[in-house]
């Protein structure tokens, strides 16, 4: 099939029985391979306008020509005038401002379309702008051309109010052109693509080409996800067409069949008067059953304005939770303080003032721990008094003491998630915290999530290594000092007792001999895909220089073992830590993943198959988020294998020669490493003969029970 097998109008407006982008823009763009368009006026609603159809363009691997142009203030014109700015910083400025949040659920899809393109470097836009000796004016010109893979040509010219109202309307009217059909027509096809051609390379009079911001084009970038569906789909669904975010109410994603035991967390959450605590296991599901119960509060109160906050600990897991979130028919406003989203304030300013006329009936506004304690957050949802649903994703999180003064008792709904709701060392922060959430009324545990098959089962080994000589004395020099410190504070830590600490349980975390391990576990393996290195935030010393243990880690296994190695911390942005975990789950591009604490509370990579765990903690929240995350689900992963380093003040052959004062001083600290032994063996395939190689050393420092 092709351009000249369809039957096309000579005219299309948005006000007559034919709709443009059904009858339109769908079925040219479902034949094309290359769309060049102009349009005037800049803005988000104006991409997503433009952008129309294009979903089957990209189904063709099709390419795209897009030039736009801005509309520049007089101070603007004035300041390029006068020197004080270049031409290029104006544009990317006010091309940026002109840029604000998706109004519906299709102008975001339009969107993913546009980013989907420009990342597959199928799309190039250029900036038009008039110039002459006088001024400085938009390019209004709208104009389009479609070719298939047969020459085939469509062109279209359409008059437009150039504004950002016009757009956000939706209304269009296009003459349409087309090169088979006779003499006369043909001429005007090709005017129009050499006019485009003109233009794009510069060689129209009075108007001058630049190159598209960056920045902006990041921005749209943002709104890239994995998968694009199919437009047309969308509009017969009627779902999308200019329905506003705010009022999308929650359904279940076709791909989603909600499981036994999630049913039973809504059911126990609904009887407790959706308040409560669910205490799930990682990788379980927490966020598909949080968005179910949301979507069952919703039901429930049909005819009453909600507002849901879903609160998460990080930026990564907001965007995260965002897929998922949208993906239950829900566009939620993005709020925190990153400049993608500096529009948020007026955002859900706007969305709560609609929901307290009645206007609409639900909103939803995802945001970080830090948005949400602001003082901008909390002065605009204090003026809502209407019906709120507060869910905090890790919210063990949420029992600091900053965090507590922002537990609202106005808030009337409340569902907390957490695999690890005891916070470590804060009994007093784990009550308040399980007081405002009405306590934990639904566990379901690790050894339940592996018995019914819903987490992978694994393997555990701990490798133990021994301290140096020096990292041994100033472990026992700092355990003196703790002792005096403890001794003195009674009750609660000081400042010094909580540096000295720290300063000890970096010892065991930075502890030399553990790279000498990974060299002896990772020699034999140096061919292996979807390993996984634990390291601690600390530095070491090597060859009288500070080097941080992550550093060194990629080092061995990429110098040393020819590895493909990449890492994963804070420093990486969004796009890059995407971009790793695609490559790690290809089984090809990427052998090992070395991360750090980013990985400890939300990231998915359910590929992990071998972790090494170098990052020695004392933290029940810390080491059980941690394997975790190697137990999730994945095609061809029958098992998962853990290798825990595990740090003995000194070699066991001298354990039987210590004196009294010596076996005190490493009693705590072996205690300590056995806590995470035990918890990580009682459920390992191989549970007897990983604790078995213990025993002899429990047994000197008697801490068998």
């Amino acid at each position: 099939m092709s351009l000249s097998d369809l039957n096309l109008r000579i005219q299309y407006r948005s006000d007559n029985e034919y709709n443009i982008v059904k009858d339109f823009y769908i079925p040219t763009l479902s034949q094309a391979i290359t769309y060049k368009r102009a349009v005037g006026f800049f803005s988000s609603s104006a991409l997503s306008n433009l952008a129309s159809g294009i979903s089957e363009l990209i189904k063709r691997n099709g390419r795209m020509k897009l030039i736009v142009s801005e509309r520049l203030t007089e101070s603007d014109i004035e300041a390029i005038k006068l020197g004080y700015k270049k031409r290029e910083n104006v544009l990317e400025e006010s091309m940026m401002n002109n840029f604000h949040e998706p109004s519906s659920i299709l102008e975001e899809e339009r969107l993913n379309y546009l980013a989907n393109l420009i990342a597959n470097n199928r799309l190039d836009i250029k900036v038009a702008i008039i110039e002459n000796k006088l001024d400085m004016a938009m390019y209004h010109e709208k104009i389009g051309i479609i070719i298939d893979e047969y020459g085939n040509k469509v062109a279209f010219t359409g008059s437009l109010n150039e504004s950002e109202f016009a757009y956000e309307q939706n209304f269009e009217s296009i003459d349409v052109y087309c090169s088979w059909k006779n003499e006369t027509e043909l001429e005007r096809a090709k005017l129009k693509e050499l006019n485009f051609d003109s233009m794009w390379n510069d060689e129209t009079r009075n108007l001058k080409i630049y190159n598209f911001p960056e920045a902006v084009k990041r921005k749209i970038l943002r709104y890239r996800k994995n998968s694009v569906r199919s437009e047309m789909e969308l509009i017969s669904k009627n779902r999308i067409i200019n329905e506003s975010i705010e009022q999308a109410k929650p359904v279940y994603p076709e791909w989603f069949k909600i499981r036994d035991y999630q049913k039973e967390a809504i059911s126990k959450w609904r009887e407790n008067k959706f308040i409560g605590l669910l205490n799930m296991a990682t990788g379980t599901g927490k966020t598909l059953t949080a968005l179910s119960a949301v979507k069952e509060l919703s039901d429930c109160i049909i005819n009453e304005p909600l507002l849901v906050i879903i609160v998460c600990p990080y930026t990564h897991l907001v965007e995260q939770w965002k897929d998922d979130v949208i993906s239950f028919n829900i566009s939620p406003i993005i709020a925190y303080s990153n400049s993608d989203y500096k529009n948020w304030e007026k955002s859900l300013e706007k969305l709560i003032y609609r929901l307290d006329l009645e206007v609409i009936t639900f909103g939803c506004v995802l945001t970080t721990n830090s948005t949400y304690k602001s003082a901008n957050f909390q002065n605009l949802i204090n003026t809502y008094d209407k019906n709120i649903l507060l869910v905090i994703d890790e919210a063990h999180n949420a029992g600091a003491y900053e965090f507590k003064k922002v537990l609202l008792p106005k808030i009337r709904y409340r569902l907390a998630l957490s695999a690890t709701p005891a916070r470590h060392f804060d009994d007093e922060g784990t009550k308040e915290l399980s007081n405002y959430f009405g306590g934990e009324i639904y566990s379901f545990d690790l050894k339940r999530a592996i018995d019914d098959g819903f987490l992978t089962k694994y393997y555990y080994y701990p490798e133990i290594i021994s301290l140096t000589d020096d990292e041994r004395k100033e472990y026992a020099e700092l355990s003196k000092k703790i002792a005096k410190a403890m001794a003195l504070s009674k009750k609660n830590k000081s400042k010094s007792l909580e540096m000295l600490l720290i300063k000890r349980a970096r010892i065991l975390a930075s502890a030399e001999n553990k790279l000498t391990k990974l060299r002896e576990l990772m020699k034999d393996q140096k061919d292996t895909y979807y390993n996984l290195v634990y390291c601690g935030a600390v530095n070491f010393i090597d060859h009288g220089k500070s080097v941080k243990q992550i550093d060194k880690v990629c080092e061995i296994l990429g110098s040393e073992f020819d590895m493909k190695v990449a890492k994963f911390t804070s420093e990486e942005s969004s796009d890059e830590r995407k971009k790793i975990i695609q490559n790690y789950k290809d089984g090809e591009s990427l052998q090992v993943i070395v991360a750090i604490k980013c990985l400890d509370e939300g990231v998915n990579i359910p590929s992990i198959r071998n972790a090494y765990i170098l990052a020695s903690s004392s933290n029940p929240r810390e080491f059980i988020q941690r394997r975790g995350r190697v137990l999730r689900k994945f095609e061809g992963k029958d098992y998962a294998y853990i290798y825990d380093f595990i740090v003995l003040p000194r070699e066991r052959s001298e354990i039987p020669l210590l004196t009294p004062d010596e076996i005190k001083c490493d009693k705590s600290m072996i205690k300590r490493e056995f806590d995470r032994v035990e918890e990580f063996a009682k459920l390992a395939q191989n549970k007897n003969r990983a604790l078995i190689e213990l025993d002899p050393i429990l047994e000197y420092y008697n801490l068998f029970e």
